[in-house]
């Protein structure tokens, strides 16, 4: 499946699963935002991918808030 011309954003993206979900991600041509409390380890992971987009901690909180909101709007 392409995801081209899609967003992901990924919460605990610089290591583990998050980070794998990062990649997998972007193999399947999605630009990925990197959200982790490790802002080195996010930006390093963000550098790594095609497109990577790094989401700085202070506006963290609010993007998830966002998505829940939105996630909740489309149910």
């Amino acid at each position: 499946m392409s995801l081209s011309g899609r967003l992901a954003v990924v919460t605990g993206g610089a290591s583990g699963i998050g980070k794998a979900t990062c990649h997998a991600l972007a193999a399947q041509g999605a630009k990925v935002v990197v959200a982790d409390i490790n802002l080195d380890a996010a930006t390093d992971v963000a550098r790594s991918l095609p497109g990577g987009l790094l989401l700085k901690p202070s506006f963290r909180n609010r993007v998830i808030t966002a998505a829940v909101q939105l996630q909740t709007l489309r149910n």
